[in-house]
């Protein structure tokens, strides 16, 4: 009998055992999910998962609900466009909140055939000194570690001050020497020829970096605000030697000599007609069209370029929206269309 009940109540612990391993299993499936939609934004289809994931906190309920609906739009596009978009922090805008606080309007700051008349003509001179002209099919910085992290500007339009110091910190790295976070700040309050948050022009930033040099994050950090400028008395700057605007000529041919022959980052500026296929790009496959009736500005950097199985070749482009967007903060745009004039003015940085 005592054996019958010890039989029983060994059975009765392997089965309470049982389905603790199961609810075990369970709740860390659970997490699973939610760790796997962090790194695979296709599994996020509801707002509430994309409020968890994203941590989104919205200050009235008005505010939530209007986020809500703009979430409900992107989900809608993504799943229509799944090849080329995903959900990722930028879902709960509309097109117009995302230019506002993204984007540069197109009147502002917007580079055309007239610019190099507001440039130095030093600086559209030496550009004509690359080398290379046989190139690889492929050719790519990121694989020479010539770059600096990709950074996050936040509601602030500043991408002509993080694409022009992303130019400077991957020339430093190219010749081989240490370099810290620049000072975008710096850049925003002081480069009075700009306007801050508000949009500028790349040259006029490498044109203050020329002249007075530029300061690390550290010591004047960045606040995603345009604010007074305040210099602090003491802190290493770092200068450049020259910089130029690739202004005539072959613009593909040229900016792949340069990129070989300085393997540094290529600061340009683009033109983005229709906003969501571009703030919802997942970094799958290559922009090859840019199709409405918008006009926006962005500044972005040419890093490299591929060849896809198709024949197709891309440029390879990075980005300061964080590493969320795209294929980990960096895109690929069909090479030899001009598209999004990405070839007009691209810039090139010497130290």
């Amino acid at each position: 009998m005592i054996n019958i009940i010890n039989h029983c109540l060994t059975l009765k612990m392997k089965f309470i055992l049982a389905i603790i391993i199961n609810i075990l299993f369970i709740v860390s499936n659970i997490n699973n999910i939610f760790i796997d939609a962090k790194h695979c934004p296709d599994l996020i289809k509801t707002f509430e998962q994309f409020k968890e994931i994203f941590n989104k906190h919205y200050e009235s309920i008005e505010a939530e609900n209007v986020a809500r609906i703009n979430f409900e739009k992107s989900l809608r596009y993504v799943e229509a466009n799944q090849d080329m978009a995903s959900i990722n922090h930028f879902a709960d805008l509309s097109n117009e909140e995302f230019r506002n606080k993204y984007l540069i309007k197109y009147d502002d700051f917007v580079m055309d055939a007239n610019m190099p008349k507001y440039v130095d003509p030093k600086n559209l001179t030496h550009c004509n000194e690359f080398l290379p002209k046989n190139f690889p099919k492929e050719f790519d910085l990121r694989k020479l570690k010539t770059l600096s992290k990709i950074y996050q500007q936040g509601g602030c339009s500043s991408c002509w001050a993080f694409a022009a110091l992303a130019a400077v910190e991957s020339a430093y790295l190219a010749s081989g020497q240490n370099i810290t976070e620049l000072s975008i700040q710096e850049l925003i309050d002081c480069q009075t020829e700009n306007d801050g948050c508000n949009g500028g022009y790349i040259f006029s930033a490498l044109d203050y970096v020329l002249k007075h040099g530029v300061l690390t994050d550290k010591s004047y950090p960045y606040e995603k605000i345009t604010q007074k400028c305040e210099l602090p008395k003491i802190g290493k700057r770092y200068h450049i030697k020259n910089w130029c605007l690739i202004y005539n000529g072959n613009h593909t041919e040229e900016i792949k000599q340069a990129l070989v022959n300085y393997r540094t980052a290529i600061p340009v500026q683009i033109i983005i007609k229709n906003s969501q296929p571009f703030f919802l790009y997942n970094g799958k496959s290559i922009l090859r069209e840019d199709l409405g009736q918008e006009l926006n500005v962005h500044e972005v950097n040419i890093v490299g370029w591929g060849l896809d199985n198709n024949g197709i070749e891309y440029w390879i482009m990075r980005n300061s929206w964080g590493t969320g967007w795209g294929d980990n903060g960096y895109g690929y745009i069909e090479m030899n269309k001009n598209l999004f004039g990405i070839e007009s003015f691209p810039h090139v940085v010497t130290i």
